[in-house]
């Protein structure tokens, strides 16, 4: 498979990020909101993939509009363009997984979602914002039934709309995954393919780097897993998109890191943010055409975060 364009969609964050000012989204004004989706459609994309903070921007107001994602389902619709987005989730979730309480909170978000923006041609689809791992052990069964129980509710209000999930895999072959075991892509083939049958998952969109981010990876380190989550997919029928990434954290090699960071060092702490960087236009031209060798499509994370229009006050960089 050899997908075109080799990237048609970027994901947003409406919510709290650690490398851009937060408000960012609240504060711009229309004639910035045009340039911005005029730059997008000019590069060729046509979807927004909302990440995060859907519950937050539905409880607050923006300098363009009183409801933000009204203003922005109604301009994609204006344009044909396609928003996928994310049916929200509680904070204490990755406290104690319980997945009663979750699935209570996310079909009230999912019932707000769909009463407040479900009319607009735009709404193209769900995202479940549960970035995953491999899980061992009871955690299996644990996500497992989050995730079907997620994708039950999402179809029974909108039957026709996909659910889609975007996770990561650690290409650490040495096994210096911090507090991530090393696996193989066997282990993601079988793991993954179990999952999606059981879930009923739509569209696996697959974060091309990692949960490390690191720059020191390859595209020979990362095909194998690629290959792997692509497999899966095919075993079970569920569409492979990838989620190219286009944020990094530039390091010479895993023992760079260590020297740096620590042992137990993680790129997500806030402390580093600073240390990371949009990927240079070369690599990010190679990691997509090595994910179109296998993807439907391709959307990218990092957009707002290190390639979007560098208004005042925006980025932390």
């Amino acid at each position: 498979m050899s997908c075109e364009p080799l990237v048609s969609g970027v994901t947003f964050n409406f919510g709290k990020s650690i490398f851009i000012n937060s408000n960012y989204s609240y504060t711009i004004n229309k004639e910035d909101w045009i340039q911005q989706f005029d730059s997008l459609q000019n590069i060729g994309c046509d979807l927004l993939f909302v990440i995060e903070g859907i519950n937050q921007c539905m409880a607050r107001t923006a300098v363009v509009d009183d409801d933000l994602l009204e203003f922005v389902f109604s301009e994609c619709d204006k344009r044909n363009m396609e928003m996928i987005i994310s049916t929200g989730h509680s904070s204490e979730w990755c406290n104690d997984y319980n997945v009663a309480r979750e699935t209570a909170f996310v079909s009230s978000s999912i019932e707000e979602i769909f009463r407040r923006y479900g009319s607009h041609p735009s709404f193209k689809g769900w995202y479940l914002p549960y970035e995953l791992f491999i899980r061992r052990g009871k955690d299996i069964n644990i996500i497992s039934e989050l995730f079907r129980s997620l994708v039950q509710l999402c179809k029974k209000k909108s039957p026709d709309l996909p659910v889609s999930i975007s996770p990561f895999f650690m290409p650490d072959a040495p096994g210096n995954g911090k507090d991530f075991r090393n696996v193989e892509p066997s282990e993601c083939v079988e793991f993954w393919s179990n999952l999606l049958s059981y879930s009923k998952i739509d569209i696996l969109a697959l974060q091309d780097n990692g949960g490390q981010h690191l720059s020191c990876f390859r595209n020979n380190d990362t095909k194998p897993f690629i290959d792997a989550f692509a497999t899966a997919c095919r075993n079970t029928k569920t569409r492979f998109w990838g989620n190219v990434e286009m944020g990094e954290f530039p390091v010479s090699s895993i023992a760079d890191f260590k020297t740096r960071y620590g042992e137990n060092g993680d790129v997500n702490d806030p402390h580093f943010s600073d240390d990371w960087r949009a990927v240079p236009i070369d690599q990010m031209a190679r990691k997509l055409k090595l994910m179109s060798q296998f993807s439907e499509r391709n959307i990218s994370w990092g957009y707002n975060e290190f390639y979007r229009s560098t208004l005042a006050g925006v980025y932390k960089l």
